[in-house]
């Protein structure tokens, strides 16, 4: 069984990997003033059970936030008893990456984009939406072509409120009307229907732009406000990250 962990600037998530299928998934606040103790405490609470069975036998992590990269590394060194890879320069993805500047795609982007072969030979578009939204183009010969990055809607609705002296913070619930009666409904309809809108029109300029018809995946934290609402050509992914981290962790360390 191996632990794959993607640090994220809003949230960590964590899954257990068995023969290729991801068993457990879970998800903890990014607090990037705590230290190692922290990290290690919780990472005991969730993965106790795991920790005891001395089952994990190999660890990836795939980091946006360099603050907490060594400090996780260490946390599951000393819980597991194994040595994180670190996706990185110098690790094999599989991917190649056919942008300007290489070194500058971020480790969840890959993993995503090398996840995606899992459910297929692409291309895909895959749209993976958390603190920001980001629309990955992969092709079927496994080449990463590039990526759109836009505000993740937590960031884009939080600063709105912030903005706008009264506008509240609302739940993120799809109202029965896209046309709100009330503050609440306006803001939760913008919110949502603005991001199936700005989903569709990249899906559109994508496929305008590269040709064909690329499947079409939706995974990241945020996909769960809108996947039941989502065109029917687009397949919902919750722990693609996960699936490409543990294909990267596998072809490194095949013998």
């Amino acid at each position: 069984m191996n632990l794959t962990i993607d640090i994220g600037n809003s949230v960590i998530g964590l899954a257990l990997v068995a023969d290729g299928e991801v068993v457990e998934a879970y998800s903890v606040e990014t607090r990037k003033a705590e230290q190692l103790d922290f990290y290690l405490v919780t990472f005991k609470n969730l993965l106790g059970d795991y920790i005891k069975k001395d089952i994990v036998k190999g660890a990836i992590i795939a980091s946006v936030v360099p603050r907490l990269t060594l400090m996780i590394k260490e946390a599951v060194t000393r819980l597991f008893n194994v040595t994180p890879l670190i996706v990185g320069p110098g690790v094999k993805n599989g991917l190649v990456l056919k942008v300007d500047h290489p070194l500058e795609v971020g480790a969840d982007i890959v993993a995503c984009g090398v996840g995606a072969y899992k459910f297929g030979s692409g291309p895909f578009i895959i749209i993976d939406l958390g603190t920001a939204n980001k629309y990955i183009y992969v092709d079927d010969k496994r080449v990463f072509h590039g990526v759109a990055i836009s505000a993740g809607i937590k960031v884009a609705f939080e600063g709105l409120v912030q903005s706008a002296d009264q506008l509240l913070i609302v739940p993120f619930v799809m109202p029965n009307k896209v046309l709100g009666k009330n503050t609440k409904d306006a803001l939760a309809s913008g919110a949502l229907n603005g991001l199936l809108s700005e989903m569709n029109g990249f899906v559109s300029l994508i496929k305008e732009e590269v040709g064909g018809n690329p499947k079409v995946l939706l995974t990241g934290g945020n996909a769960l406000y809108i996947h039941d609402y989502i065109d029917k050509c687009f397949k919902y992914i919750p722990h693609l990250v996960h699936y490409g981290l543990n294909e990267i962790l596998v072809k490194n360390y095949a013998k």
